[in-house]
């Protein structure tokens, strides 16, 4: 089968509202309005890494809806499968900066349109004919129907022999009292690549040691456990454990962080690099995220990327 595109990703684009200084939002009368959400931020790095993207999902009928759809077109992001509801709001959330390094992140996305994601809104023939499918534990999360959807993109990439690509992602606002080992486990346990963070291993593995995720990787699918960790990241596959250590940088936005690694690492893996250059691509690529404001907007270039790869003591965005 001809593949048509790198990498397909689904799930909820959002809105986000930056506060412009610092201190409870009772207090900030004047917001940056940007776009976010786990999978468009993927998306995003994914195309400024020089991939073919195409991005599935549901918004909302409305001008929240118009910008995520635009930002991600403008980034060269395929969005024929962004489906637009117009019985619901495009979700959103706002960020709140108590201190300077204190965030909170209040999200309004109850009923919103990304949490209406079907199966049948899924182009699965978009999904059978790309080289990597790249799912998250939010879109698991979400809803019961955006779960549906998940599965069925799953099983259509498992059926063309399409690779599937899962972050975890756990966030328990979204799980309230599920078992996130219940209800993500199955998928994760689909995957030919698994993401985790140190604390998310442990949820899954019971500990973050590499000996303990080696051998939960041994019981299920994935080529390669991807963990990263507040040092960097290491990388357990078949023929052992790969290290390496992260970028020291001068930290403004966290968020998107997580999201720019993943993008890092795909793009560096379906580039055919070895793992241990995907692990540096992808802690560059986070490194690189962090040090400007946004979330996808935060993504970095491959220039960027090359930069701080090459040795360069600061990121010049």
């Amino acid at each position: 089968m001809t593949h048509v595109i790198d990498v397909v990703t689904a799930g909820e684009g959002l809105i986000v509202f930056d506060p412009a200084h610092t201190g409870p939002l009772r207090h900030v009368h004047t917001f940056t309005k940007r776009v976010g959400g786990a999978e468009v931020n993927v998306a995003t790095g994914l195309a400024r890494l020089g991939l073919r993207v195409g991005f599935l999902g549901r918004v909302g009928q409305d001008e929240f809806g118009e910008q995520v759809s635009s930002f991600l077109r403008g980034e060269g992001v395929d969005v024929t499968g962004l489906r637009r509801d117009p019985g619901a709001n495009t979700g959103m959330y706002v960020k709140e900066w108590s201190a300077p390094e204190q965030l909170t992140v209040r999200f309004y996305r109850d009923d919103c349109a990304g949490s209406r994601f079907t199966p049948e809104d899924v182009d699965l023939d978009l999904v059978r004919r790309a080289r990597l499918l790249h799912l998250t534990g939010i879109s698991v999360a979400l809803s019961d129907s955006s779960a549906a959807a998940v599965e069925a993109m799953a099983d259509a990439a498992e059926e063309a022999g399409v690779p599937l690509s899962f972050d975890v992602n756990i966030r328990r606002r979204l799980l309230r009292d599920r078992d996130p080992s219940k209800l993500l486990g199955a998928l994760a346990a689909r995957a030919d690549v698994l993401f985790l963070s140190d604390a998310e291993a442990e949820v899954l593995t019971g500990s973050s040691v590499p000996e303990a995720v080696a051998e939960y990787r041994s019981t299920i699918r994935a080529s390669v456990v991807v963990v990263h960790t507040e040092a960097g990241a290491y990388a357990v596959h078949e023929g052992g454990v790969v290290l390496a250590d992260g970028h020291r940088v001068r930290v403004v936005d966290p968020v998107g962080a997580g999201d720019a690694f993943a993008a890092g690492f795909l793009a560096s893996r379906l580039g055919g690099r070895s793992l241990r250059r995907c692990l540096e691509s992808a802690n560059a690529a986070g490194a690189c995220a962090v040090t400007v404001p946004g979330d996808a907007e935060s993504a970095p270039t491959a220039e960027a990327v090359a930069r701080l790869l090459d040795g360069a003591d600061h990121v010049e965005r």
